[in-house]
């Protein structure tokens, strides 16, 4: 336990790691495998003092810091703080220690309400996530049902914009001869009434389409502009297309 959490606190940007053990083969073993020191267990006392940050994971059945400890650490460090963390089963680290100025224990209990507010942390935005997800599917879905209105509301504008060529087609021989200025004006404003015409129709459309309500509205619509059905939309779209083309050429 105790080189897992060296080998995250090295993870972490720790500079230098001491490790001790009343087995100093065991200290030495643990030490080369994190690239630490080995400190002899009988010079714990003598040399604790140099670390910000002491874990304890000993099998210990008492506590082998205590108050007393606690104030030497701080005469030598001239009252730098000192971080107890204590994840022996029974405590290594005597509670006094913590009423020390200076000297912050924190045991299995505290790291099990750390870990507790964590996991209730991921919980929630693990809700966001879901949240963000939900809105999400139901965009997109909302983007499918309005696929079934793009192809009437492309007929329409195509309708509309055939029925407008046609017509100033039809008076173009009476207008006599235009100038590019006066062509660009008629221009101009046919398609303003379209667009003005075509605005509410076309925005209902999408608004059905994402309240579900296209498969209402589009055959009401169909019938008020003489659209054809969905089988023959497609070949002559592309014959008023065609025809249109050969018209302005």
């Amino acid at each position: 336990m105790s080189e897992l959490a060296a080998r995250h606190l090295i993870a972490r940007g720790a500079s230098s790691i001491f490790v001790s053990s009343c087995s100093y083969d065991r200290a030495t073993n643990v030490a080369t495998a994190i690239n630490g020191k080995a400190i002899p267990f009988e010079e714990l006392y003598k040399t604790c003092d140099l670390a910000d940050i002491v874990i304890t994971s000993t099998a210990a059945p008492h506590a082998i810091f205590r108050r007393e400890h606690g104030e030497l650490f701080l005469k030598r460090r001239h009252n730098r703080p000192m971080f107890f963390i204590d994840i022996s089963v029974p405590r290594n680290v005597d509670p006094e220690m913590s009423k020390l100025d200076g000297i912050f224990v924190y045991d299995m209990d505290d790291l099990q309400q750390t870990v507790a507010e964590h996991v209730a942390n991921r919980r929630k935005e693990a809700e966001r996530a879901e949240a963000i997800v939900d809105a999400e599917v139901e965009r997109f879905q909302a983007g499918l049902q309005s696929l079934d209105v793009v192809p009437t509301i492309i007929w329409l504008q195509e309708r509309m914009e055939n029925v407008r060529q046609t017509e100033i087609d039809h008076v173009r021989g009476r207008l006599g001869q235009l100038s590019p200025e006066q062509e660009s004006a008629i221009h101009a404003l046919t398609c303003g009434i379209v667009n003005k015409l075509m605005h509410s129709p076309i925005s209902a459309l999408k608004t059905a389409a994402r309240e579900a309500e296209a498969g209402t509205l589009l055959p009401l619509v169909e019938r008020l502009f003489n659209l054809p059905d969905k089988k023959t939309a497609e070949s002559d779209l592309e014959s008023e297309r065609n025809t249109l083309k050969v018209s302005r050429s």
